[in-house]
């Protein structure tokens, strides 16, 4: 499709979820820790774009550019998440990482 959301990272570090829910809203949000977990940008372009049957592949754009050196600890891919689902995910993932030892 052809609407989304430009957000720049410094770092690898918290989780970050892209959600897009329906054709018109798409989402990012980013946190280090559950009082940091905020909406980084959103927007309400209608999408008037089909979205493309490529592969995933973490850590690299599908037949573009390079590999990224970023460590991934956890990757989840579905269905656009609301603010509610987005937040209760980043509490999920945190007592997951917690519990491995190793909390992101």
């Amino acid at each position: 499709g052809n609407a989304g959301v430009d957000y720049t990272s410094n770092d690898g570090y918290g989780l970050t979820i892209g959600s897009r829910l329906g054709a018109s809203s798409t989402k990012i949000y980013k946190g280090y820790s559950t009082s940091e977990f905020v909406l980084k940008g959103s927007s309400t372009t209608t999408n008037t774009g089909t979205m493309p049957n490529y592969n995933v592949a973490l850590g690299k754009i599908y037949n573009y550019g390079e590999w990224s050196n970023q460590l991934c600890s956890f990757a989840s891919i579905g269905s656009g998440l609301t603010d509610a689902e987005a937040a209760k995910l980043y509490g999920i993932v945190q007592i997951y990482q917690i519990n491995l030892g190793r909390q992101v």
